[in-house]
């Protein structure tokens, strides 16, 4: 007997898009660090910050946090502040 399993977030469109080009770290001043709410998530951000912030004085961090059950809604600023992004996904 085969089992059917259910994905509990329901379905979300999808659109392929190649990545964007990655930015030369000098052009790059504020970082967006992007966390889903889930244990231990947090603490890889802020090692990330503490990494980065040591060897790069000159970056600016911005914390963007969501619940991990739903799909994010940037504010405009956190997307036109931003000119790279770290995300965080952690159980």
């Amino acid at each position: 007997m085969a089992t059917e399993l259910m994905n509990p977030c329901g379905l979300y469109p999808r659109l392929d898009r190649p990545l964007a080009q990655r930015r030369p770290l000098s052009e790059i001043r504020t970082v967006g660090l992007f966390g889903n709410m889930k244990q231990n998530a947090d603490k890889f951000l802020d090692n990330v910050e503490r990494l980065m912030g040591a060897r790069h004085k000159n970056l600016e961090f911005v914390r963007f946090t969501k619940n991990s059950s739903v799909p994010a809604n940037f504010t405009h600023e956190f997307l036109n502040r931003c000119h790279a992004v770290v995300a965080a996904f952690a159980d």
